[in-house]
């Protein structure tokens, strides 16, 4: 996977955070389930498990230094290699909010990625353990696609023993940010992204889920970039 980088501006009224309140509890369809109401695009039959982690976490509101903005310019970080020896570290800094992705490593790569990191988004697989790498600045979002991820952030945030049960590759049994720095993505924001950006289908099959559909997303940036709304800073997209 290629690194990307690319810039956006956000607007400071946007929450994309999910809250403790955000979350009821709805019976199951008689007859069928909609696929949209279930991760990762809702919080049905996952809503205790939500509930848990949102208890200890608390805060699901934008960092303080956000919130007087008026205006923000955004840059989202890929976690590839196409930045090395593009030196856009102090670029990538520049910006009022830098968006970075899984696992991507900072310190020691500062001259290419930069040094700032506004939020960080994860899943259990593909989130920091190194705490060579902690950002008290940082905060994490997590986005849960499975009912697994919100079990093991339960379990992580609870202090009880981590089930490594149906992970694709082994997960951190602590996390290296405090309760204060991790929030929660809505389903819903995962949702918009889906159905109206990428426009992928809204009804499949149970239990097949399409996480991820490569030629769309192209497509998506492709049109982002060609009407200016996104700026690619390396060029080669």
């Amino acid at each position: 996977m290629e690194r990307r980088v690319f810039e956006h501006p956000l607007s400071k009224n946007t929450t994309p955070f999910l809250c403790y309140s955000d979350i009821t509890y709805k019976r199951w369809p008689a007859k069928t389930i909609s696929v949209p109401e279930i991760l990762p695009f809702g919080t049905l039959s996952s809503e205790r498990h939500f509930q848990a982690a949102l208890k200890v976490l608390k805060d699901c509101g934008l960092p303080q230094n956000l919130k007087n903005l008026s205006c923000l310019n955004c840059i989202v970080v890929g976690n590839g290699g196409i930045l090395r020896n593009k030196t856009l570290g102090k670029k990538i800094d520049s910006y009022d909010v830098v968006i970075r992705l899984n696992s991507g490593p900072v310190n020691g790569y500062e001259d290419d990625v930069g040094s700032k990191t506004t939020f960080r988004f994860c899943y259990p697989e593909s989130i920091f353990s190194d705490y060579s790498q902690y950002d008290a600045d940082t905060t994490l979002v997590f986005v849960a696609f499975k009912a697994i991820d919100l079990r093991w952030l339960k379990e992580v945030l609870l202090k009880q023993r981590v089930s490594m049960r149906g992970f694709w590759k082994k997960t951190p049994t602590n996390l290296i940010y405090k309760n204060s720095q991790i929030r929660i993505l809505k389903p819903s924001v995962v949702q918009k992204a889906a159905f109206d950006l990428l426009k992928l289908p809204t009804v499949v099959r149970w239990p097949k889920m399409m996480y991820h559909n490569i030629t769309a997303e192209q497509m998506l940036l492709k049109k982002l970039k060609s009407s200016n709304t996104i700026f690619d800073l390396t060029g080669n997209f």
